[in-house]
Order: structure tokens, then C-alpha cells, then sequence
């Protein structure tokens, strides 16, 4: 248990797709009760309950997470919330006998509709449908009495506002109040559905007690919850719920330590599927697979090792090989950002496309081997001079842009052959100097440039490429430092680690890790859970603590 200084909110999550975000007084209309239909394959997410409380309750002073239930305790009150890990159910117990108000805005999660609701008495039951077209149903049991109050009033969102993500306010329908102490809920698209749900049990289901750190606990928990019900990996709560191929290979690595098969069967997913992402073309999402790759190759039998190499032969082009790959606007990563022309860290996966072809496919041996020695000649003599390693390239004006940026230490993990172990250092600390954030973190660009914003500006992207900290790409930079030099880079390390675990454990949502942080001052902006923020950390820990005595060849 720790005191923090800042109101703390709660996430619960599941496998097949449903999150419970609360915080003290809902802050934004993407909290309360979302549930995403069997038949949406990371398209659209329903929001059910916008909140539910005991009337006159008082200020919550203590949160405490156990991963698959949230207890929360104030003065007079001791409240429990359970959210199913395989039905679309939810559980909320007191510790006494309470009336209790339920509050309800049922809507698909970007939706700002405002819809009509019937309620309706079924046995011991209760009802509450949606009007309209799009019918959604709530079911409701475990209460002693019931008064329908049916009031519609305007909430305002306080993060929303922050956040520059209009509206901020909006009508939401306070429903009935009811008495009782444990009380369930189901939702569905599918009447008997949400009414046969109730009568099967909501139960916890609580880990034995944990070996490893709880850090550790909570980023597993926090990636095997956005892990779909084996369709990919949502990208984030409480608005990427989208399966996209860049995140979901980068991840893989974190899901491979929590379930290796399903890891494995994603990653052949991966390979034939063409997931996009929201600025269009996922550009590097196929040398991530590429990259991933990796991971998997003293596993794979001979059959499945060909396999490979034929989806390789598909996306490498052998008569222009020394090219560099140019990209177009917003086709990297940093999507909110224009950044077209031959990027570093896309270089960089190109370079280990190559290596994997020369390893796996003896027919292209020398030709893989030629194609990566003859590019990697190219990308040193245009992006390396002695002290800055270029963020990009633009061929037509050959014009080199040195802007700094963190992609430098996405290229050595990907492509550590690139620069020598002293150029690499050198390289490491020139960015160091004009990234590093002192809580822990690295900015997005430069902080000596004009483009550079110290606080993170919501909706509106300025912040989001040109300031903005990212977590993954701080944990994946750990873990290259790590890999280089971990005796010349010990304080950098420890500091984005210690980071990383203050945002995961005591910021945002608790027990979730954020999108990013604004560069002044470690916060949890941004999604408040992001998987390849959780899988970076947990390849961090693995990798650097050995966690269970754990080492990757």
C-alpha cells in the first residue's frame, strides 16, 4: 500500500474485450462499464453503466487492486467490483445493506447518442433495453427493492476537457436506485442472453500467492486482459480498442512470456493478415513481424522454417535491394507527425529482414547476406557521422534530417549490427543529452527544439510526437542500454525502470501502464492502458532482473 498525492481511478479488464474504468466522480465518458460483443472483431465496444454507487456516499480514501477484483473504502462504506473474466457480467457488493443509484449511458463507446430506455420486471429479475434500432440489453438480480427515479442529467468530464477531446459534457440517465449488497450484472445484444448470464457465478478469480514482484503481476495481467479471446491484442484501453499489426508484433515478445503458444499462433496471424492502423499503412508493422521473427526459430520445425522464408521472399524486393525504403506522411510510429522520407528505425528493420533471409533460407543465402552488407554500407554513409546517427533521409532533395529523436534507440534494438559498440555509445549519449527527461523518461524530439512541447496537449497531436514520452519506447531503450553498456548506462536504466513502475503501479489507473507521460513531470496521459507499454516492461524485467531466472538466447 502506498499514499499518493493525486485522485487514483481503477481499470478491471477481461479476455474477451470488457473494462471497467472508475474513478472517485466518472471524469470522462469513456469511463464506467464497456462490453464488446462476440461478434466484433476490435471494431466497436458498447458502454453499459456510466456508474454505480451508494447514495450520500462518502470521498474514497483507499483503492486496492487485487487484478481480478477492486476494492475501494471510504468513510462508512466498503464497496467490492468483480468483472467476469469469460461472460460479459459484472459484480458489485457492499459490505453492508445500502441503497445504491445506477447510473446509465448505453451507447457504443464513440457514440454520443442519448437513448431511450425501457425497463421491464422478469422474475427476480430486472430488464433495461435501449430503444431504437440498435438494441442492447442489461440485466439486472440481487436486489431486495427497487425505485425507478428515471432522470436524465448533465455530467461534466474533467479529463475530457484536459484531454481537448470535445464533448465535455453530456446527458446521462440516472435510472433507478435499489437496495441491497450484492448485486450482478450482464449485458448483451441478445436478450436471453443477458438474462441466462445472471444465473451463473461472478467470481474472483484470485491468483495463490505471487512469486514474483507485483509490478511484474500487474503487467501480465494488465497484457493477457487486452490478449482478445485469441483474436490479437487490442492496442489500449479505453479508446484503441483495435487490433493493429505495429503494436501487436511489438508486443509480442511480452505475450510470448505469458502464453507462448498463443504468442506463436499470433504471430503466424500476423504474417497472412493485414491489420491496419488508425493513419492508414502500418509501415514498419511487417518488418516488426519480421523482427519477431526472432523469437520463434529454435521452435519452429523444417516445414515451418520454409513457411517462413516464403512469406520473407513476398516482401522483400531482390532487384532493388540497396534502396532505401522511403516511407510516406504519417506511415511510422509517430503517425500524428508528417515524418515521410527513409526513416532510421525503418532502415533498421529492413537490415533485419535481410539477416533473418541469409539465416533461414539457404537457397538466398549469399543473397540475403549480399543485399544486407551492401544496405547497411548505404544507411551508414547517409545517417552516421561520428556523432549523431540521422533520424531520416530525404532522397530526392538528399537532404539528411539529424533532428533528434528516440528512434535512434528503436534501430539498436532492432538492427544492433548497424554501428559499433563505441559508435553505438557515442551515439547514445549525443541523444541522451538532448532527450533526457529527469524523472525517467525520454522526450519524443529534442527538447532544444522549437517543436518541442513540455506538457502533453490531449486530442490535439502537437504534444503527442514532439514532446510526449513514450513508455515503450523508454522500456525498449532500457533494455537496449542494458544490452550495450549496462555499467555506463546504470543510472539511465534504474531511472526509466523506476519510472515505468511508479506510472504501472500508483499512476492513472492503478496497476495499469499508460500510454505516454508529458516530458515535465511523470504522469499517466494518454490511453491508461497500453499493451506494448505492459510487454516492453515485462521483456524489461525479464531481461535485466532475470526475472525466475529467465534469459532469452
Amino acid at each position: 500500500m502506498k499514499e499518493v498525492d493525486e485522485r487514483t481511478s481503477f481499470l478491471l479488464g477481461n479476455k474477451i474485450g470488457d473494462y471497467l474504468w472508475l474513478s472517485d466522480n466518472p471524469e470522462s465518458r469513456y469511463q464506467g462499464w464497456f462490453v464488446t460483443p462476440p461478434n466484433q472483431n476490435g471494431g466497436e465496444i458498447y458502454k453499459v453503466i456510466e456508474d454505480i454507487r451508494p447514495v450520500g456516499r462518502n470521498r474514497i480514501e483507499t483503492v486496492e487492486n487485487y487484478f481480478s477484483k477492486v476494492r475501494r473504502k471510504g468513510d462508512g462504506f466498503e464497496e467490492t467490483f468483480i468483472v467476469s473474466e469469460n461472460e460479459h457480467k459484472m459484480r458489485y457488493q457492499l459490505k453492508e445493506d445500502s441503497e445504491v443509484e445506477l447510473i446509465l449511458d448505453m451507447r457504443h463507446s464513440y457514440s454520443n447518442a442519448y437513448p431511450e430506455y425501457i425497463i421491464e420486471w422478469i422474475d427476480d429479475k430486472l430488464l433495461i433495453k435501449t430503444g431504437g434500432e440498435d438494441d442492447f440489453f442489461l440485466a439486472i438480480k440481487g436486489f431486495e427493492s427497487v425505485d425507478l427515479i428515471r432522470e436524465r442529467f448533465v455530467r461534466h468530464y474533467s479529463i475530457d476537457k484536459k484531454r481537448n477531446s470535445p464533448p465535455f459534457e453530456k446527458a446521462v440517465f440516472k435510472a433507478l436506485s435499489m437496495r441491497g449488497k450484492d448485486f450482478f450484472f450482464s449485458a448483451s445484444e441478445n436478450r436471453e442472453e443477458a438474462l441466462n448470464q445472471l444465473d451463473t457465478k461472478t467470481e474472483a478469480n484470485l491468483p495463490e500467492e505471487e512469486k514474483e514482484p507485483v509490478d511484474f503481476v500487474a503487467a501480465k495481467k494488465g497484457l493477457s486482459d487486452l490478449s482478445v479471446n485469441g483474436r490479437g491484442i487490442y492496442a489500449g484501453y479505453p479508446w484503441f480498442f483495435q487490433f493493429w499489426k505495429r503494436d501487436e508484433a511489438i508486443s509480442l515478445r511480452g505475450l510470448r512470456i505469458i502464453d507462448p503458444e498463443k504468442a506463436e499462433k499470433l504471430f503466424w496471424s500476423l504474417l497472412e493478415e493485414d491489420k491496419s492502423c488508425p493513419a492508414g499503412k502500418a509501415f514498419d508493422g511487417v518488418g516488426w513481424t519480421f523482427k519477431r521473427a526472432f523469437l520463434f526459430l529454435n521452435d519452429f520445425n523444417q516445414e515451418e522454417e520454409k513457411a517462413l522464408a516464403d512469406f520473407l521472399r513476398k516482401e522483400v524486393d531482390f532487384e532493388k535491394s540497396d534502396e532505401l525504403t522511403v516511407n510516406g506522411n504519417k506511415e511510422t510510429w509517430m503517425d500524428s507527425i508528417p515524418r515521410e522520407g527513409a526513416r532510421i528505425e525503418i532502415q533498421a528493420l529492413k537490415l533485419n529482414m535481410y539477416k533473418l533471409g541469409r539465416l533461414i533460407d539457404p537457397e538466398k543465402q549469399d543473397k540475403y547476406q549480399s543485399m544486407e552488407s551492401e544496405l547497411k554500407k548505404k544507411v551508414r554513409s547517409i545517417f552516421w557521422d561520428g556523432n549523431i546517427l540521422a533520424d531520416g533521409y530525404f532522397p530526392k532533395k538528399g537532404v539528411v534530417d539529424k533532428t533528434v529523436r528516440p528512434n535512434i534507440f528503436l534501430a539498436y534494438y532492432i538492427y544492433p549490427d548497424l554501428l559499433s559498440e563505441k559508435e553505438w555509445v557515442t551515439c547514445f549519449r549525443r541523444a541522451l543529452y538532448e532527450l533526457w527527461l529527469d524523472w525517467g523518461g525520454l522526450a519524443s524530439i529534442s527538447k532544444e527544439s522549437p517543436r518541442f512541447n513540455s506538457r502533453h496537449t490531449g486530442e490535439n497531436p502537437q504534444s503527442y510526437h514532439q514532446g510526449d514520452s513514450w513508455f515503450f519506447v523508454n522500456n525498449l531503450a532500457a533494455i537496449s542500454m542494458n544490452r550495450l553498456d549496462d555499467g555506463k548506462f546504470s543510472y539511465e536504466i534504474k531511472k526509466i525502470l523506476e519510472a515505468s513502475r511508479e506510472n504501472l503501479m500508483w499512476k492513472g489507473a492503478v496497476g495499469h501502464h499508460s500510454e505516454i507521460s508529458s516530458a515535465e513531470i511523470l504522469k499517466s496521459e494518454g490511453a491508461v492502458s497500453q499493451a506494448w507499454s505492459f510487454a516492453t516492461y515485462l521483456e524489461a524485467l525479464y531481461e535485466i532482473f532475470k526475472i525466475n531466472n529467465f534469459s532469452w538466447s
